[in-house]
């Protein structure tokens, strides 16, 4: 999403002066580069390639945003060296809050992915799906994915499991199982609410009949929604688009308002609050396309959820404790209305309500070109503290790796170690892996009260032939990080 994606739906939706953005008190820009990559605002408006050179992709730019550091492409929640790093989900889970992602695209797709998983490829969907169902103290998930629906919501015949991962692990889901087993490994799901009790998914794809059994009181700690389709909500829907919204929507799939809505309800049950992660991930998808009426319902769809969640804040009166923040990953499909070679960038221009603007897309992949950023609510301020650099077009700017740092700022640094908990036969290799707050750290990791000599890694690979609890400090920067315990069992197999 770029500045001209947002004008793109307020110019056909009628250009209203009230519109959501203008609420926001902080409205700032972001650059977006992931590791290596700058940006240039002399170059960005008067040199037509220089934007479409070198760009940031959605899960290096999610885990900057959720962790601060700047990454190479296609990593998940790992600095450019691979090492894990905590991400937002496990920081609020050792704060005692829970945590969701609610997305319009696969639910283990690159962006909710790098605020809960870490991944040396975006493209592992399975592996993804099993940390953030297994591994990840997540408490919702909402998005599509669903491996018995297609793309306009109808059942299939044969089931495709890309973005569960496999057969077993939707039966696992289905069934609300505390366990997991993979590998000659069970691994215990979280304990989400600290009663020594692993804590089971609560699973559904019929939102109608998930929002009945909220209201009837339904006991639910974990939810994981799944819409019933395949790649996204309503972008992948057959037909071609001449306006917005001339094929009609999927009707059987919830709107991102609807979803963000009841995330939020669900997740404020939780004194101790929140942390959550909305994604309009089609706005990206119809870009790549140049498909601009899609892009307008994908646009609106998320500028609704955006109204929905300010409203929801403002009418329980939380400001005061809430920080609301709105901003992309990168911007994709170069929209402009031309790019002059005296002139340079031209904006998109209006041409009323009910009408396309003048709109062209230069590129059909990302661009380097700053992104907006709006924030509101408590330490929101930050930000413009933060926003050191100037462009002369958008204006202040900082990068959307400022995100992260805000959020280790406002709820402190950690370390965590995972699986938390698992049962593995005797004699069967475990895996171990420690995520630190920043890259650049030490390992030390101690297994019973003893510490392993030579293990100065974060990922730890042993054998073990009784019962243990073990964990990991890790040192950056002079300073200390211990992780949560982990709990090993061992089993005598057949």
């Amino acid at each position: 999403m770029g500045f001209e994606h947002i004008n793109t739906a307020l110019y056909y939706n009628g250009n209203s002066q009230e519109n959501i953005w203008k609420s926001f008190p902080v409205n700032l820009s972001a650059s977006t580069g992931s590791y290596e990559i700058q940006y240039s605002p002399a170059d960005a408006w008067k040199q037509k390639d220089y934007v479409t050179t070198a760009f940031t992709e959605s899960s290096a730019a999610a885990t900057a945003m959720s962790t601060s550091v700047k990454t190479r492409p296609g990593m998940i929640g790992m600095g450019p060296d691979t090492i894990p790093l905590v991400n937002p989900v496990q920081l609020a889970f050792t704060k005692g809050k829970s945590s969701g992602v609610v997305t319009t695209v696969p639910f283990c797709h690159a962006t909710p992915a790098g605020f809960c998983s870490h991944n040396i490829s975006r493209k592992n969907y399975g592996e993804i799906a099993f940390e953030m169902l297994v591994h990840s103290p997540l408490t919702v998930i909402m998005g599509a994915g669903h491996p018995w629906y297609d793309n306009d919501g109808k059942k299939k015949d044969i089931a495709d499991y890309e973005h569960i991962g496999t057969p077993d692990v939707w039966t696992q889901v289905g069934s609300g199982m505390r366990e997991y087993k993979k590998d000659n490994i069970t691994y215990n799901l979280q304990d989400i609410d600290g009663d020594g009790i692993s804590d089971e998914w609560f699973f559904s794809d019929d939102f109608n009949h998930l929002q009945k059994q909220m209201t009837d009181g339904k006991e639910m700690k974990r939810l994981f929604f799944l819409a019933p389709v395949y790649t996204a909500t309503q972008y992948g829907r057959s037909d071609t688009s001449v306006i917005p919204w001339d094929v009609p929507l999927n009707e059987s799939i919830p709107s991102l308002t609807e979803m963000s809505l009841l995330a939020l309800d669900f997740l404020s049950d939780d004194p101790d609050g929140f942390f959550l992660m909305i994604e309009g991930g089609a706005i990206d998808w119809a870009a790549h396309d140049n498909d601009l009426p899609r892009l307008i319902e994908e646009q609106t769809e998320f500028e609704h959820a955006v109204e929905s969640v300010v409203q929801w804040v403002s009418d329980r009166k939380i400001w005061k404790e809430t920080l609301v923040i709105v901003l992309a990953d990168h911007e994709t499909g170069y929209l402009c209305s031309s790019f002059d070679q005296q002139d340079g960038f031209v904006h998109i221009r209006d041409n009323g309500k009910g009408q396309l603007p003048d709109a062209s897309f230069l590129s059909h992949n990302h661009t380097n070109h700053l992104v907006p950023f709006f924030a509101r609510g408590r330490g929101s301020h930050i930000f413009e503290l933060l926003a050191a650099d100037f462009d002369p077009v958008r204006g202040k700017y900082l990068h959307i790796g400022n995100v992260g740092h805000v959020i280790k700022h406002l709820w402190g640094d950690v370390a965590v170690a995972y699986p938390a908990s698992l049962n593995v036969c005797e004699g069967e290799q475990v895996n171990i892996v420690a995520s630190a707050p920043y890259d650049g750290c030490s390992y030390q990791w101690v297994v019973n009260g003893k510490v392993l000599e030579d293990v100065n890694s974060p990922f730890l690979t042993t054998k073990l032939n009784d019962s243990s609890e073990l964990y990991c400090i890790i040192s950056c920067a002079d300073r200390f990080y211990k992780t949560n315990i982990v709990h090993i069992k061992i089993e005598s197999c057949r």
